[in-house]
Order: C-alpha cells, then structure tokens, then sequence
C-alpha cells in the first residue's frame, strides 16, 4: 500500500516535472524568437529574406524603411518588377541567383526602385544563400550608398579640377606623401626644373640637384624635411630659395607647402626670378632716386647762381667714386661755354679739362643731339687724365641748354649704360635750377633798377613841385601883389561907379591871392626843405586842425636834426595823406601821430580810433591809391609798411624807413 502509494506520488512529480520542463521550453523559446526579432529589426542595413524561387518570406524594419513600404505589401511585391530600376541589367539577374543557389555568394551594385514612389537610389546588395531546419532560403543585405555615391562624384570632380588646375596652372606643383616621396608633378614643375617624376622621386634627391653646394645641401634638406613635417593640417609657410636647375640656370623660387588633411603636402612652385631682379632694379632707382632727391633737396635751397654752383660743388665732392669734375654755363649771345666752378682738378691739368670740354661743346652733340655724351675708354687722349671715363652731362631746360657738367672717374660701375636715364634726370634737374637761379639774379638786377628809376621819378616829381610852388610864389604873386596897387589907386581918382567895381576886383584878387598860396603851400611847403621835417609837420598839423577841427597829438623822439631830403620828404606825405584819409572816413575827432629814431630807422606811426576798413580788399581791387602811394613810398627807399585795422576798431598806419640808403 505505502510502496504503491509513493509510486503514484513520484508519478505524480514526474508529470509535474515535466509540465514544468515544458513550459520552461516553450518560455525559452518565445525568448529566443524575440531577441533574434530585434535583432533582425536593428541591423542597419535592409534584410529580405527569399524563398529560393525569389518569393519574399521576410523583411526587416529597415527594409521597410528604406522602400516605403508597409510589411505586407512588402511580401506581395516582386524584387525584378518592383524593387528595381528598369536601368539595371535585369539579363543578368537569373544567373546571378543560380550562383547563390548554388552556394555561390554574390555582392553587386544595384539601382533600387521605391514601388510606390518610384524615386530611384543606388544600394549595394549581398545575396547568399542559408540552410535552415526547414528549408534553404536566401539571404539578401541591401545597404543605400546613395551619400557615399555622391561623394565619390564629388571627389571624383574634385580630382578633375585638381587635375586641370594644375595641369594648367603657371606654376609648378608637386604632392609630397607621408614618406617625403614626389606623388605627382605636374607640366609646369617639370618646365621650371627640368626634371620628370623619375629623376626626382624624392624630396632629398630632388634637393640634391638643385643645390650644388653639399654643405649647404644638407642643411638645406634638413631644415626642409623638419619644417614640412611640423605643419599643421591647413598651414602654409612660404620661403624663398635660390635653386639650380637642369639647364645649368639658376631661378629664385618662391615655395609654399601647405599640409593636407590627408597628412600629403602640396607645395606650389612660382619662378620669380624676373620678379626679384625688377625688385633689385627698383631697390637700385630707388638709391639712386634718394641720391638725386638729396641733390635737387640741397640746389633748390640756393637762389643765388653762386650759391647754387657752391652747393652743387659741395655735393659732388662728397661723391668720392667721382673725385673730378667742372660745371661749365653756356654763353648763349657768344655761343661758347665758360668754366664756373671745378673740384679735383689740378693746376696742370686745368686747359686740359676746359679743352676737353671746349671740344665735347664743338662737336655739337651737347647743342644738337642734347644727350648724355659717355666715354668709357679715354679722357679725349689727354696725357693729363689718361685713364680716366668721363661722362659729359647737359644741363637742359625744355630743351633749351643751360651748360653742362664734366665728371671724370675711375670706377667701373659709376658711369655704366644703365645710369645714364639717372644721369640725365639729373641733368635737366640741375638745368631747371641753374636756370632759376638767373631768372633770380635777373629779377633782382630788374627790381633795383626798377627802384632805381621809380626813385629817380619820386625826385622829379618833388623837383616840379617845388618849381612849381617857387613859380606860383614868386611870379604870379608879385604879379597880383602889382595888380592890386594900381587897383587901390585906381579906387582913388575915379568915380563911385567905377569905385564899387574896383573895389570888387580887389576882393577877387585877395581871395585869388589867399588860394594860390594854399596851393604852393601843399604842393610843398617850403619850411620843408628850408627848416627840415620838424617844423613843417608842426605847422602842417595846426593847419589841419584849423580846417577839420580834429585834434593831433603828436608824439616824437629823435627828430631836432635833419635827415636826408628823401626820407623826409617821404615822411611828411605818407603823414599828410593818412591825415587826409582820416578826414574822409575816420569819423574822429581826434588822431595821434608817432614819430620815432631807432638806430638807423625813422618810424611813422598815425593811429584813429574810428570805423576802421578793410585794408586787404581796398588794396586787391585797387581802390586806395593813397594807401598804395604810402606803401610804394616806403619800398622804395628799402622800408616796410603795415596796415593794421579791420571794421569798427580803427586803423594804425606805420612806416619804417632805412635814414642811410645803399
């Protein structure tokens, strides 16, 4: 009973032991059916799964995804007809799954075809063929490299412009790989050196033939090879180096390499060499342009022609590669030329220079050809200055010649071919000063004879006045005076009638009496020229006063003696005329005269506080002869004279005479 009893027991446990092994089958395999389900959906590429006839069994989420398309239609359609752009080689897909039935794997690019939509994209697509419990099945990946398609177009452009920009470029290019070999060179690299690709596969074999000099080779490759290797993705530093090429030529080349991402180095090549000489050239006319400029700055502070050839002397002797040489001006009425100034040039040898000159003049060239005359070789056979190169200079104004200059030296280089333009500029620079220079000298000559004659005028004028005065004085007043006595007498013996009249006559004649004395009086007043300057402005104030009512206070230092006729007669009349000028347009009632001796000046000075004017206007327009009188009275006898006076703030009028002309 206990045996039996406990065997139905076990038989009990044992089913239930089994129920629970299977239920944990089933759970386990429910387990495993979904993690291969996520799985499956969350691979990145497209997953159908075929039948072997094509049928589609299965698709994944990214399948769905990529085609968009819901799962079941996704069964339904056909990969041939639906999935795939009719521009595929659809011939060859029959023997391509024969392959994978076979057991053969295939991997091809495809164009995909969206059913729906019917866009287009291109996919790369792996088909191989699985064994499965139940059955064979074929496994297709699809992965869309559409993205990756457009780069490599992209690249692939990329590369064709790359390709004709440096198979055009004018300049040389080369790629340097990691190793420091040449990867590529293109047409304009191989035209500047003279070498291909397999003469120069490297950096140091390249730098071996372009640099003759070993130990400056060697520093040369190892400084590069450090430089380009610290350079960061994007840099570039350009460096200049003087190269030999095949030809045996020599080429200043200005490199810049600049590191790619990819870790290869592009580095252009540009031939500057005609570039670096124009600079050398610029940098020589630049020297010489300052030396020219130093010349024109020192001869353009000299007006004066013997200033000038002083200056001009000094410069030339501060250039010790031209120790010799003689300015020489042309005597245009006499047509010769005539030594001015020389330096280096010895007493012996002096006929000789001017003799070389003499025949450089006779030949015409300096007159007709009016260029640069260069002799290399010999000073003219002069035993003197045998061995000398002399360089004759013309000194030219619009063409027109002024003189010339002859230097002589030794150097080689002074007076090469290619200095002549300087030389020649500087010619007709020192041509434009010289002839300033006597246009100066000439206005000047012109000034004083000018002063001369307008003082010589100034004197005459004075002279007729005081003829003039002496004859009114004199003549017709004793004329009158005789007149008007037998007038008077007349008035005695006649009649009444003939008395009114007589008596108007005598009136007449006083009043004509009174009139031609004030004229004499300011046509000059004698006292000037018999008491001096003192008294005449004494009475010539209180006779102003008297007639406008305006007083003058008069203030004076240095004037109990006589000065010379001119400067007081120069004096008196720049004070009457402003005293006039104060009557018409002052509007005062009082005015000061200053009068002063300081050292060898004689000052005037006539101040109102009135209405003022505008001294600058009237005088451009000409409107003042008064104010124009005075100014020219003082310069010409070598003084100065100021307005000081604008609207409303009166007028100051001073003069300053030299007492002692020259």
């Amino acid at each position: 009973m206990d045996d039996s009893i406990k065997t139905t027991g076990r038989i009990i446990e044992f089913e239930k032991s089994r129920q629970d092994l299977s239920d944990l089958n089933e759970r386990e395999t429910g387990y495993t059916d979904a993690y291969l389900r996520t799985i499956f959906n969350s691979v990145y590429d497209a997953i159908f799964i075929h039948d072997l006839d094509g049928t589609i069994i299965d698709v994944n989420d990214k399948m769905l995804e990529m085609y968009q398309v819901d799962r079941e239609e996704a069964k339904k359609l056909s990969i041939r007809d639906d999935y795939s752009s009719p521009d595929n080689p659809l011939d060859q897909l029959p023997s391509i799954w024969q392959k994978v039935i076979s057991g053969e794997n295939q991997f091809f690019e495809w164009i995909a075809r969206r059913p729906q939509r019917g866009s287009m994209f291109n996919v790369e697509v792996f088909l191989r063929k699985l064994s499965l419990t139940e059955k064979d099945v074929i496994l297709a990946n699809v992965r869309d490299i559409t993205e990756r398609r457009r780069a490599e177009e992209e690249l692939y452009a990329e590369k064709q412009k790359f390709q004709t920009l440096s198979e055009s470029a004018p300049f040389g290019m080369v790629v340097i790989d990691r190793d420091n070999t040449f990867k590529y060179i293109n047409p304009k690299f191989r035209e500047l050196f003279g070498y291909d690709l397999s003469e120069v596969p490297t950096v140091r074999s390249w730098f071996m033939k372009t640099n003759p000099n070993t130990a400056f080779r060697h520093q040369v490759v190892s400084d590069w090879l450090s430089e380009l290797r610290t350079l960061d993705p994007g840099e570039g530093r350009p460096h200049t180096n003087k190269v030999l090429c095949k030809d045996g030529t020599e080429k200043v080349i200005n490199f810049i390499p600049v590191q790619l991402e990819t870790g290869e180095i592009l580095m252009t090549c540009e031939d500057i060499t005609n570039r670096t000489r124009a600079e050398d050239e610029i940098r020589r006319r630049n020297l010489e342009l300052a030396a020219l400029n130093k010349i024109i700055a020192s001869v353009s502070r000299s007006i004066h022609l013997s200033e000038l050839l002083g200056t001009l002397k000094k410069v030339f002797i501060g250039q010790p590669e031209i120790p010799m040489g003689g300015i020489f001006l042309y005597d245009e009425p006499n047509h010769r030329i005539n030594l001015e100034i020389s330096w280096g040039i010895s007493d012996a040898s002096l006929q000789e220079f001017e003799n070389i000159a003499g025949e450089w003049f006779r030949s015409g060239r300096l007159i007709h050809e009016k260029e640069v005359i260069l002799d290399l070789h010999h000073a003219m056979d002069s035993p003197h200055l045998d061995g000398q190169k002399s360089l004759c200079l013309p000194l030219l104004v619009e063409g027109e010649i002024q003189g010339m200059i002859l230097l002589f030296s030794t150097s080689q280089d002074v007076f090469h071919e290619d200095k002549i333009a300087f030389f020649r500029t500087l010619g007709r620079q020192i041509g434009v000063a010289i002839q300033n220079a006597r246009l100066f000298e000439r206005v000047l000559l012109s000034r004083e004879q000018m002063q001369t004659l307008s003082r010589r005028l100034v004197e005459v004028q004075e002279a007729e006045r005081r003829y003039i005065a002496r004859e009114l004085h004199d003549e017709v007043g004793q004329v009158l005076t005789g007149l008007k006595l037998a007038l008077e007498m007349n008035v005695r013996i006649s009649g009444e009638t003939a008395k009114a009249s007589l008596i108007e006559a005598q009136s007449l004649v006083n009043k004509l009496m009174v009139l031609i004395r004030e004229l004499s009086l300011n046509l000059r007043p004698a006292m000037l020229d018999d008491l001096g300057l003192l008294p005449a402005l004494l009475w010539h104030f209180e006779r102003f006063t008297a007639q406008t009512n305006i007083q003058v206070v008069f203030k004076h230092t240095g004037l109990n003696q006589r000065f010379p006729l001119e400067v007081e007669t120069a004096i008196y009349r720049i004070v009457q005329e402003a005293l006039t000028n104060v009557v018409r347009h002052a509007k005062v009632s009082e005015v000061t005269v200053r009068i002063w001796l300081d050292e060898k000046m004689l000052g005037v000075q006539v101040e109102d506080y009135g209405i003022g004017f505008n001294s600058e206007a009237l005088l451009n327009i000409g409107a003042s002869s008064g104010l124009a009188g005075m100014r020219e009275r003082a310069v010409l006898l070598g003084g100065q004279f100021t307005i000081e006076t604008s609207p409303g703030a009166g007028t100051r009028l001073t003069a300053e005479l030299p007492i002692h002309l020259k």
